[in-house]
């Protein structure tokens, strides 16, 4: 729930660039396979430069989806993401993934997280990405290999219940108020 407000928050303010939400026992839906088409096709929606350089990626490599996932990252994401010239796309994109923990493998898990650290060689736009996980171990040994400055662990794990209870509180109350608002206004 706090990854979806987050992503919502984000596409309001114009800084989302894709989001992909692994659901627990998802089948196809939670397959990495499908994972960066799906975040090329949201990233497409961005801005119509960012839009050119992927269907031109795609044109250049029909047969990108069959291919195995470093390539497709490189092709659909790490390149069209590293050749925008315009300030059409936000300075800032973020890219949410959610629940990467109910992926379907370990394998896949870790290498995601691999990929997840090229996206600090693209320079024209400065790409964030969100990360929503249980601690696996496999999410937790592929996040230790990158350097500080590549990411930041929140782990409310370590915060007393009391006060990540209070949090999930205030973020449901203000969803709820939004929708009421939203329904009577």
């Amino acid at each position: 729930m706090i990854a979806r407000t987050l992503a919502k928050e984000l596409q309001k303010e114009r800084l989302l660039g894709a989001s992909f939400f692994f659901p627990r026992g998802g089948g196809d839906v939670a397959h990495a396979g499908m994972l960066l088409t799906r975040i090329a096709k949201q990233l497409a929606r961005v801005s119509p430069e960012l839009r050119k350089l992927i269907c031109d990626s795609v044109n250049n490599n029909p047969d990108i989806a069959t291919k195995a996932r470093g390539e497709q990252w490189a092709t659909l994401v790490r390149q069209p993401l590293s050749r925008v010239q315009r300030a059409d796309p936000p300075k800032i994109l973020v890219i949410m993934l959610d629940a990467l923990d109910e992926c379907d493998s370990d394998n896949d898990m870790r290498g995601i997280v691999a990929l997840l650290a090229e996206a600090k060689a693209i320079s024209a736009v400065t790409v964030r990405i969100v990360v929503t996980s249980r601690p696996e171990t496999s999410i937790r040994l592929g996040f230790r290999k990158m350097s500080a400055v590549l990411h930041r662990d929140l782990s409310l794990d370590n915060r007393p219940w009391e006060e990540v209870d209070a949090d999930i509180r205030f973020l449901t109350t203000i969803n709820l108020a939004r929708l009421a608002m939203d329904k009577t206004g």
